[in-house]
């Protein structure tokens, strides 16, 4: 997976040496769920997932990832932060690995449809 695709540079004048990216959780999650999804179906793309974390998304269900992508169950809210949650650390991790684990910062964008 293309990271780098979902997100956008951003330059910073403070002298600050990371690399800065924006990032929109309307993009990025949508993006992870389709990933983990294709993971669940694929074992090539299982193994692209960063090892310490790929026990934990073989582990989802379907029905888990699609509860994920729904933003308007609140009985389900627990459960969605989960996936989320973890969807945010392979999202990260990805990034890392495509950036050469240089210093990055990442600058979320707001999106209140996709809040934790």
């Amino acid at each position: 997976m293309d990271v780098l695709k979902l997100v956008k540079e951003e330059k910073r004048e403070d002298g600050d040496n990371r690399q800065w990216l924006a990032v929109d959780p309307a993009v990025v999650y949508p993006a992870m769920l389709d990933y983990f999804t294709r993971a669940l179906k694929d074992p090539t793309v299982a193994a692209s997932i960063p090892g310490q974390y790929r026990p934990r998304v073989v582990s989802l269900s379907m029905g888990a990832i699609t509860m994920a992508g729904q933003k308007t169950k609140p009985d389900t809210r627990e459960g969605r932060a989960q996936v989320l949650d973890l969807a945010r650390l392979v999202f990260t991790e990805l990034l890392h690995v495509a950036i050469e684990h240089k210093p990055m910062g990442i600058h979320i964008l707001k999106n209140e449809a996709w809040k934790l």
